[in-house]
């Protein structure tokens, strides 16, 4: 982390509002989303035929996908620190993410694939019920999270390798047959138009001592 960024990032009123609204979202959309799940795995959905998922016998790939997703969210965060822009505007993101989720989620009721493997994601219960989640399919979060640390890295290589994990994740998603193939290219198409929406907002309202998100 480098504490001269951090320092001249916080030195500024708009620095400090815009991490005090980014941890806000986050907060808010993690505490209605909890309350949100309880509703979707009560709701019955529509069990779609997929022609990918017809394509693959599942595989059990918990530990792979829970140890790349951590992984990668425990790196991506890492470099982040020491750019204090892009970290605050990579919160916002998710909060962002997370507020699409529930709105599509509620507009498109799905019930799992029918061979299903459940992905047992302690985190992601922790936050939710308490309970396994199987309803919350329509769009992929653990694919749409590991597409922020794409969209949100620093240099190119670390972009690529995001972008490696993201496709590998996405497609162990499938193996498993833990979401239809649906709700993994819309999590790419959402999460994108969520960040192209923040964007645009921050071009109109620059952040604090800096002009611009995507550099080098």
């Amino acid at each position: 982390m480098s504490l001269i960024e951090w320092k001249d990032y916080l030195r500024y009123p708009r620095g400090r509002r815009e991490l005090l609204l980014a941890m806000v979202m986050i907060v808010l959309a993690m505490v209605v989303f909890s309350h949100f799940v309880d509703f979707v795995e009560a709701r019955p959905g529509a069990r779609l035929d997929d022609p990918v998922l017809r394509l693959t016998t599942p595989i059990d790939l918990t530990w792979p996908i829970f140890l790349l997703v951590y992984g990668s969210l425990i790196g991506g965060v890492a470099a982040l620190l020491r750019h204090p822009q892009r970290l605050v505007f990579a919160l916002q993101l998710y909060a962002l993410m997370v507020v699409s989720r529930i709105i599509a989620m509620y507009l498109i009721p799905l019930d799992p694939p029918a061979n299903m493997i459940a992905l047992r994601d302690p985190i992601v219960e922790l936050f939710g019920t308490g309970h396994l989640l199987t309803r919350d399919l329509f769009f992929s979060g653990h694919t749409a999270t590991l597409f922020i640390l794409f969209l949100t890295a620093n240099r190119r290589v670390t972009r690529i390798a995001f972008m490696l994990l993201t496709l590998v994740v996405a497609a162990a998603m499938l193996l498993q047959h833990v979401h239809y193939s649906i709700d993994v290219l819309a999590a790419f198409f959402f999460t994108y138009a969520d960040y192209a929406l923040l964007r645009k907002f921050r071009v109109r309202f620059p952040p604090a001592g800096q002009s611009g998100v995507r550099q080098g």
